[in-house]
């Protein structure tokens, strides 16, 4: 039965690409991947602003980008996941998008300080965060991201960070050619 399915679903994968090439569409599908320059420059938006919900925006993509986790498992984190060890910062989740569980385990991650592009800076990301929310530095299970859900607080990066990238980018980049 299980190799029945695996043959259909293989199948219909290898149909469905066959069309996609046929009419002329896109084959893959997903996410794709951003560039570093992109990320540099959201990020140096972000930091530029200074407004509250910006350094927290601001703290959750830099958490995502330099410890290539997703949004939805960074807003699980607690403070308790964060520890400074030697001139760094560790970081350690119990799970991830492959290993649900927790099984395999990798990690823990470390972050060092970027002092010649603050922007950049997870650490300097995570002391503006945290002077911002001193009540997440009591410990214990205190997560990272206040809100009353995980999906309250990744909803609310989300459409913060695409207010930023569809419209605060966009307006930016037409006053700059207007300048040109």
């Amino acid at each position: 039965m299980v190799r029945t399915m695996e043959k259909f679903l293989a199948g219909v994968e290898r149909t469905t690409r066959n069309e996609k090439r046929g009419l002329g569409l896109k084959i893959s599908e997903g996410k794709k991947h951003m560039s570093f320059d992109a990320f540099e420059c959201i990020a140096l938006h972000l930091f530029r602003s200074g407004a509250s919900e910006d350094i927290e925006t601001r703290f959750m993509f830099l958490l995502e980008w330099n410890l290539m986790k997703r949004a939805e498992n960074v807003v699980h984190a607690k403070i308790s996941h964060v520890e400074w060890r030697d001139d760094g910062l560790v970081f350690t989740f119990a799970k991830s998008k492959s290993h649900q569980r927790g099984e395999e385990h990798l990690g823990p991650w470390h972050v060092y300080a970027n002092p010649g592009k603050p922007h950049l800076c997870l650490v300097l990301a995570f002391g503006m965060y945290g002077f911002c929310n001193p009540h997440i530095l009591k410990g214990g299970g205190v997560s990272l991201f206040e809100g009353t859900t995980a999906t309250s607080v990744y909803a609310r990066y989300m459409a913060r960070f695409n207010n930023v990238v569809n419209k605060e980018l966009v307006r930016e980049s037409k006053a700059q050619w207007m300048i040109i």
